[in-house]
This record gives C-alpha cells, structure tokens and sequence, in this order.
C-alpha cells in the first residue's frame, strides 16, 4: 500500500491524487459489500457481468468456498473476507489512473539495465604532445570535459535523440564521440528518457524527463573519453 500511494505521489499532480482517493475509497465500499456475497448486491442488478463471473470466479475458489463463503461461518471470517477485498478493491481502483506510470517506469529501467551503456567502435592515437612525463593524458579540463582547443577541435561531440519503439512515451538518446578528421564515430553513449504517462505529460505544469541515473558526473564522462585514446608508438 504505501508503495503504490508513493508512487503514485512521485508520478501524478497532487490535486488529482487528491480527487481520486474518495473516488477509490467509495468503489471499494461497494465492492466489499459484492464480496460479502449477498444477493443484493448494489452492483449485482446493475453488473451482471461482474456479479456473475467475478462472483462464480471467487466462490468457486476453494478457499473461499470451503473456509468463507459457508453459511456457517463466522463473523470473524466474514470480515476478514470483507477486508482483505476492499483492501484489494482499492488498491485495484487507486492505481488504474497510474498505471501506464508505473508499468512504464518498470519498463524504462529495464531499458537502463538491459540497452542502455558505453560502446566503443574505434580508438585513436594521440602524438607524445598530448601525454606528460607519466604518460597521463593532457587533454583534459578539470570537469572531466575534453580540452578541444587543446585538440585543435579534432574531436566533436554530436547528440541524437530519436524516439524508442515502445507503448510507452520513451526516448532513445545517443552521446556521440567523433573523429572530425574522418567523419567517423568512435564510440557513444546510448541512454533512455523517460516522459512519464499520460496524466504526468498532460496534467503536470513541469513534466520533465528522468533518464538513466548512471551516466552522470564528471568522473563517468572522464572514464569514458579515455577508452578512445592511446598514446602514439615511438618513433625512435
């Protein structure tokens, strides 16, 4: 339960959540009383399909039919039934504005830990200009940045961003390093943006993307341009 209300809190407008919570609460009053198995049920006239199949469905069950659904069974247990289903019918009623939320953010982390990373296609040489004494690159700014002045603006850094084929409101991002003197690519860095669902992109005064949390901070872009460049052989 307080997973779904925090997700639900992270994901949504406030005020809605607001609104929806006596909605929930009230169809999950009138569900219970569906669950407590009486012929007159309020959404018994009303939904045959439910009354019927859901109805059929839970007393066929055997541990309802055995244990709660007897005539003889106790108060107890038949408010124990009655809670375990309005728990479950809220918890059903609550989510199902926020469910592409969820499922998509699901899906977007299985994105991150499955297609997203670091792909090296080719690497370059760098002359004894561009090492010190130890063989440290000189390349660098103090942020883990490329020095392209330093480079002779050699190396270019190309974004694309290209929406990924999915249900769900997710982009595929790509970093690129890029070798100017040849067009080529050296590498990337192939990441994922999240938009959320529906209510989010429509209803939020700020939506904004989350993408993959890994591929930040100086320290990830440093280790990542060192993999594209090695020392010159000598030619002594």
């Amino acid at each position: 339960m307080d997973t779904v209300l925090g997700l639900a809190v992270m994901t949504s407008p406030l005020f809605l959540i607001i609104a929806w919570l006596p909605i929930s609460i009230w169809l999950a009053h009138k569900l219970v009383k569906c669950f407590g198995f009486n012929p007159d049920c309020p959404l018994g006239h009303k939904t045959p399909v439910l009354n019927g199949f859901l109805m059929e469905s839970i007393r066929d069950f055997p541990y309802f039919s055995m244990r709660c659904c007897s005539n003889e069974q106790s108060g107890f247990k038949r408010g124990a039934v009655r809670l375990v289903a309005g728990l479950f019918g809220f918890v059903l009623v609550f989510i199902l504005p926020f469910a592409d939320e969820i499922a998509g953010q699901v899906y977007f982390n299985h994105l991150c830990a499955t297609e997203a990373g670091v792909k090296v296609y080719q690497t370059v040489e760098l002359p004894a200009e561009y090492w010190d004494g130890q063989g440290k690159a000189k390349f660098f700014k103090e942020n883990g940045d490329l020095d392209h002045p330093l480079l002779k603006n050699r190396f270019g850094e190309p974004s694309l961003t290209k929406p990924y084929p999915s249900f769900f409101r997710v982009d595929e991002t790509h970093q690129q390093l890029a070798d100017n003197s040849n067009r080529k690519i050296l590498g990337e860095v192939v990441s994922f943006m999240y938009w959320g669902g529906w209510i989010s992109r429509n209803f939020s005064p700020h939506n904004t993307a989350v993408d993959c949390k890994e591929f930040h901070g100086n320290q990830f872009w440093h280790d990542f341009y060192v993999r594209f460049f090695k020392p010159a052989p000598s030619t002594r």
